[in-house]
């Protein structure tokens, strides 16, 4: 069977990767106060979120080390020959490049190891769904050319779907100049963005108040899918009340097939700031035998 691999910014919980069968990397190290840290081994989201409220000026990331994923890359084919990776966006994050790299030296170590990086022109859940699907379709015992295809489908159907609490951390990427920032926070609105088929973060409009932005969220969604049955995975930065409250909204108005709440990447919080809560969805569809 081909072995699914992921980053941890796919927002897949252990649970659901166990069940799945999908081995979940490391995305980056975080850096706080002179100490290293590597994403979802020796910190959770939650460890990193509580570090960056404490000392955000001393708080960083860095994509993981090619050699890093190259050794993990090995390990695995060492046990399977056939490695689909899906990896976050490369269109805002160098992640792909990395991995490509790395799964194209382990595949100079490891002698009949056959490794696909696919981009998942998304990120956070939306690239968990993608995940989900191409693993689905890998349980089915079907070949790489037959998972691309279930992952190329995923990746037109996935939309990732986020609402801001706050803008005062937002600089840090470079997306949004610090002016820009203060000034949104100022007049209060919250900023709605959007990630759907190109890879890229695209704004989605703004919100008088949260609630407000999760019914404009709720509303894009249903503009979409309809009465389609659907995957989601609500996302949230230190926000889990929150998102539990939005899991069981969205649960009440529409056909979910499956539905879990998991905490954003430090990757993306450090970047986005606290409060920020998001729905990514996917339609269901069937997978070929």
């Amino acid at each position: 069977m081909v072995q699914i691999m992921t980053d941890t910014v796919a927002q897949l919980t252990e649970k659901v990767a166990l069940e799945h069968g999908i081995k979940i990397v490391p995305a980056a190290t975080i850096y706080c106060d002179g100490k290293t840290f590597i994403d979802g081994v020796d910190i959770t989201s939650t460890e990193a979120y509580e570090l960056l409220a404490q000392n955000p000026k001393q708080f960083n990331t860095a994509a993981m080390p090619q050699h890093y994923i190259t050794e993990i890359l090995k390990q695995v084919g060492a046990r399977e020959k056939e490695i689909f990776y899906i990896t976050l966006s490369s269109k805002i994050s160098v992640v792909h490049d990395v991995v490509v790299m790395a799964s194209q030296e382990a595949m100079g170590k490891v002698t009949g190891l056959t490794i696909r990086v696919f981009d998942s022109l998304s990120a956070s859940g939306g690239e968990g769904l993608i995940a989900l699907a191409a693993a689905k379709a890998a349980a089915k015992g079907l070949d790489f050319h037959e998972i691309a295809e279930v992952a190329f489908k995923a990746r037109q159907e996935a939309e990732c779907l986020f609402v801001f609490e706050t803008l005062a951390d937002t600089y840090r990427s470079g997306r949004i100049p610090r002016i820009g920032a203060r000034a949104a926070d100022v007049l209060g609105v919250k900023p709605l963005c959007r990630i759907h088929q190109d890879g890229k973060v695209h704004a989605a409009g703004l919100a008088r108040s949260r609630a407000k932005g999760i019914q404009r969220m709720l509303d894009m969604t249903r503009e979409r899918v309809g009465e389609k049955p659907i995957n989601v995975i609500i996302g949230h930065t230190a926000s889990p009340e929150a998102a539990e409250d939005l899991k069981t909204q969205v649960e009440n108005e529409f056909n979910c097939r499956d539905i879990f709440v998991s905490e954003f990447s430090p990757v993306m919080g450090y970047a986005t700031g606290p409060g920020i809560l998001g729905i990514s969805s996917c339609p269901d569809f069937d997978i070929p035998v």
